[in-house]
């Protein structure tokens, strides 16, 4: 968190400015591209708290170049955002950040919460997806 010292006319205290960049959604939850369900964003709070995460951190959900399909998901925790760069919207107390450069591979995208015996761990249904391969964790949109 950055800190801006300021000096007053009346006095050279320093104050502690606001921080810098709160994150905020400028895109409503019903228009996101990547949707939540309750699962995801249950299991989400339950990891950012363990973690201690800053208060009003968000999760980055994203893709990347990778795998034997072509891309790959990336999901993150972030404390800060870029208004003119993110997409990000407040979904069950959770806010979601979205690049808008990647939005494209990711529109209509829901991110469950799946446990079983077996496995657990994100489920991303994505719509986009043409092709994935074997194992599942990469894909062609």
């Amino acid at each position: 968190m950055a800190t801006d010292i300021t000096e007053t006319s009346e006095s050279t205290d320093a104050v502690e400015a606001a921080p810098v960049n709160r994150i905020e959604a400028n895109q409503p939850s019903e228009h996101a591209s990547v949707k939540l369900t309750e699962r995801a964003a249950a299991e989400i709070q339950r990891v950012m708290s363990e973690n201690d995460l800053p208060e009003g951190s968000c999760v980055r959900i994203g893709v990347r170049a990778g795998g034997c399909s072509g891309f790959q998901y990336s999901f993150a925790f972030d404390d800060t955002t870029k208004p003119a760069e993110d997409f990000v919207s407040e979904q069950h107390g959770i806010f979601v950040a979205v690049n808008k450069m990647q939005e494209l591979h990711l529109t209509g995208t829901e991110v469950d919460f799946y446990e079983d015996l077996d496995r657990r761990g994100f489920v991303f249904n994505n719509p986009n997806v043409t092709k994935s391969c074997g194992c599942g964790s990469s894909f062609s949109a």
